[in-house]
């Protein structure tokens, strides 16, 4: 596939699989082999925060800032925002109650 063909897909991915909150799509994304931050961890973890991001934030919203392509890779430059109205679980933080406040 073309750089451009490979950013159109990852353009898609945010839109759908977040902004729009279509999770069942992420194994369409996603190998098995997904690596996140060093960790082979697949798909399923990427649901997970998907899920736990739109519990808690059921406005978040991903704009990509800039994306660049070479070859097979597409690395984006991300803003995330939110408003927080559920609680919000993560293994660093624990869960912090809803705070009714923009985030990111």
């Amino acid at each position: 596939m073309s750089t451009e063909v490979n950013k159109a897909l990852v353009r898609r991915m945010w839109e759908e699989v977040v902004n729009q909150g279509r999770v069942e799509l992420v194994d369409a994304y996603f190998s098995g082999e997904f690596i996140n931050f060093g960790a082979r961890v697949g798909p399923g973890q990427f649901k997970d925060v998907v899920t736990r991001w739109r519990a808690a934030f059921p406005d978040v919203r991903v704009t990509i800032e800039h994306i660049v392509a070479e070859g097979d890779l597409v690395v984006c430059d991300l803003t995330v925002r939110g408003t927080q109205l559920g609680p919000f679980t993560t293994p660093q933080w624990g869960t912090l109650p809803p705070a009714g406040k923009r985030a990111w």
